[in-house]
């Protein structure tokens, strides 16, 4: 791929490339180290004739006016990049297995792949013109990509390349956690699905007079193609004269040149922490840096859609103080898919500040009749919001006592709904995002522990008269030191905030504070499926129901706010959905019931972990089976007997 400087303010595409609508460019002769060169030259009389009498493959492109350099320059692809052996039949044989395929399937791909030609076989070929590259002892360098000439083919892929000996593993999950061999293979510029309603395209925004956007990407061992797409993204979908730059923050990767060769893009700026500091602090860094009126907090492995970046833009310009929040799509971890997000969801969290995915309300959905418009969330979701730099800064950036990543989002929300703004979601702005199961980079204190003492010192700031419910939650957070919070407390009282008790009833009254007796309530769910008691009859009805006697309860899908999913666990052990309890008639009897509270045996259950085991009978509440929940015996990890419920009150045990 080849990145192009152009001059435009209508959202043409910054960067252009091998897969772009544009002139193809004549491939690049390449130098290679002698050794290579010899076996190049040895071997091609030989072997280029019969590959292509073999496979009649030709194509109108001029880039290919010489087939014999085309193959050439795939067979020092495979050398240099290490997927043979180094010898030359060797190569041929890769190439003979792999080019069919390109050819037949995606032939334009074929000449990203093949165009890789690094100067004397270097693994990293530095994609930097005079760009601007810092790091601690260093002031940030003026003059965002200035001067840069266009960026060619092989710069691009060979950029890749330095990257491939550290990806190439026997997981390709195992540095990223995400397939890395997948995202390797993909364009860099590669086109996305419009997952916009299609009422987005008739909104007529007014982009005068927006105020300009900086991007802070912060990134630790990131992916190369994965960060690179990220960037590309940006450029080629976001208006030039509104993107003012975009700034990498390097938190102490392992390579530095993961940063440092991408400096020569246009707008492009890369600052490096010496010394690992964690997202948050670096964001901090990026945004200190950066010279937007706003700032657009985005991570390393994202793709920005088409039109993104004018509704949220738009939307801030009428309301200062909002937090602003694209639609975040999926770009799936095993196979790179872009999808679009599917319910219209907000961000929530429960008493332990976890954050969660929640539904709007049902009085939100029959106000909201427009699809374009904007809707209020609770809490930002994850680490991809736009704010303006005035209001970034009155409240005071992100708190910086909190380490590495966790709770800053939750931080950031409470402030901006108690202090005077809001956050707010446009759902004509799209993001994909790299959805994994797990961190992928080590915690100085752990993972648990960081998150922990980041919960509880959001918690003493914000929750007010509240916070016992998220120590009730999450107990061992007593035990975590928290440090000094006098200048937070001290900012809230000087922007006059709003207590939690008022967030709670006028932004998030979906957080019901929970019965004193209860353990945790909620949802009783697996993944998608949830238990599901009878509806509850009318009063009319009461009397013939309790004379019909038990009624036997269902597994299905989870559909929030129906009241039929609702249940709690109480202390003494009773999971009650109403007036009406989980029971186990008889240990012949494997089904479960809801009968009338009445605190005897056969309704009480013992919490194990996340199972759910009937303390009568000593079976475990499963869910696999046609006729309802049943109960079976226990056994360790079997997912059927994984019970979540959507607020946890106390610290489940470990099995």
């Amino acid at each position: 791929m080849s990145f192009t400087k152009t001059r435009n303010s209508t959202g043409t595409p910054l960067v252009t490339g091998a897969h772009s609508d544009t002139s193809p460019r004549a491939m690049t002769r390449c130098r290679l180290p002698d050794s290579i060169q010899t076996q190049v030259q040895a071997g091609s009389s030989r072997h280029f004739p019969n590959f292509f009498e073999k496979y009649k493959w030709r194509h109108s492109d001029p880039t290919l006016q010489h087939p014999t350099l085309f193959l050439k320059s795939r067979v020092q692809h495979l050398l240099l990049s290490e997927t043979c052996s180094g010898s030359y039949d060797d190569c041929f044989t890769v190439l003979e297995e792999t080019i069919p395929r390109y050819v037949t399937a995606q032939p334009q791909q074929c000449l990203l792949c093949c165009s890789i030609c690094p100067d004397a076989g270097s693994s990293d070929i530095s994609l930097a013109r005079n760009g601007a590259v810092t790091n601690e002892q260093n002031s940030v360098g003026g003059g965002v990509g200035s001067g840069g000439s266009p960026i060619s083919v092989s710069e691009a892929v060979g950029y890749l390349a330095g990257g491939y000996v550290r990806d190439k593993e026997h997981d390709p999950y195992a540095r990223h956690a995400f397939n890395v061999r997948v995202s390797n293979s993909l364009p860099n510029d590669r086109s996305l699905p419009d997952t916009r309603h299609p009422r987005c395209d008739q909104v007529d925004y007014d982009d005068e007079d927006l105020p300009t956007l900086s991007v802070v990407i912060t990134f630790h061992n990131e992916a190369r193609s994965a960060l690179l797409r990220t960037v590309v993204s940006v450029l080629n979908r976001t208006p030039e004269d509104l993107l003012e730059d975009i700034i990498l923050v390097d938190d102490a990767s392992d390579n530095s040149s993961d940063g440092l060769l991408l400096s020569g893009l246009p707008k492009v700026r890369v600052l490096r922490n010496e010394q690992r500091q964690g997202l948050i602090r670096s964001r901090v860094r990026g945004a200190d840096a950066s010279q937007g009126e706003t700032i657009f907090f985005l991570d390393s492995h994202c793709e920005v859609n088409q039109g993104w970046a004018i509704p949220l833009l738009h939307t801030l310009r009428q309301k200062p103080k909002s937090v602003m929040c694209p639609v975040i799509d999926v770009i799936d971890q095993d196979t790179l898919d872009y999808r679009a997000a599917g319910t219209v969801l907000k961000g929530g969290f429960d008493w332990g500040l976890h954050f969660r995915w929640v539904p709007l309300t049902e009085e939100e959905k029959v106000m909201r009749t427009d699809p374009t418009a904007t809707y209020r969330s609770p809490a930002v979701a994850g680490g991809l919001f736009l704010i303006s730099r005035s209001w970034w800064e009155e409240l005071g950036k992100y708190d910086d006592g909190l380490d590495i990543w966790g709770a800053e989002n939750l931080e950031m929300s409470f402030k901006a709904w108690q202090c005077g703004g809001s956050v707010e979601v446009a759902p004509c702005s799209r993001v994909g995002h790299v959805f994994r199961k797990k961190h992928p980079y080590t915690f100085p204190d752990g993972n648990a522990n960081t998150y922990l003492k980041n919960s509880r010192r959001v918690a003493e700031v914000w929750l007010d008269e509240f916070i016992h419910f998220f120590y009730e939650t999450r107990p061992s957070a007593l035990q975590i030191p928290y440090g000094d919070i006098g200048d937070r407390k001290e900012l809230r009282s000087r922007l006059k905030c709003r207590g939690f008790g008022w967030y709670q009833k006028t932004i998030y009254p979906e957080l019901a504070t929970p019965s004193r007796h209860e353990l945790a309530y909620g949802q009783l769910r697996q993944r998608n499926l949830c238990l599901q008691g009878p509806d509850s009859p009318p009063p009319d009805q009461k009397q013939q129901q309790s004379q019909e006697g038990e009624q036997q309860v269902e597994v299905t899908t989870c559909v929030a706010e129906r009241v039929t999913q609702e249940w709690s666990l109480s202390q003494d052990g009773a999971v009650a959905h109403g007036n009406l309890c989980l029971s186990v008639l008889s240990p012949r009897d494997a089904r479960v019931h809801v009968l009338p509270c009445h605190a005897g045996p056969k309704q009480r259950w013992i919490r194990q972990g996340r199972r759910l085991q009937h303390g009568a009978s000593g079976l475990c509440l499963d869910s696999a089976s046609d006729y309802g929940a049943l109960v079976q015996p226990c056994r360790n990890n079997l997912l059927s007997q994984q019970w979540d419920f959507s607020v946890e009150l106390q610290a489940l045990t470990t099995l």
